[in-house]
């Protein structure tokens, strides 16, 4: 029933945002805090062509920042990435 629960409600946030991005980063904000990671960070994502997490676990800082995304807020997403994927 809790893994259903945890289905239905990334779902939401997917929905919600419209992009496989949505519930990662609706979870990054909730679970480190991160403020600023939103609806227009994920537009910003996905201008650039990143619609998946291998792709956004791979890109580097500058790419971040070209994406209009500060270095160290891209570094946090990075790194929570890699560490959801492992």
């Amino acid at each position: 029933m809790q893994r259903l629960r945890v289905l239905a409600y990334q779902t939401a946030s997917q929905l919600k945002y419209c992009s496989p991005l949505g519930g990662l980063l609706v979870e990054l904000r909730r679970s480190q805090g991160l403020k600023g990671v939103g609806e227009k960070t994920i537009q910003k994502l996905e201008a650039m062509g990143v619609i998946n997490f291998a792709t956004l676990a791979q890109m580097t800082d500058e790419q971040f920042v070209v994406a209009g995304i500060s270095r160290n807020l891209g570094s946090r997403i990075r790194a929570y990435v890699r560490r959801r994927m492992r």
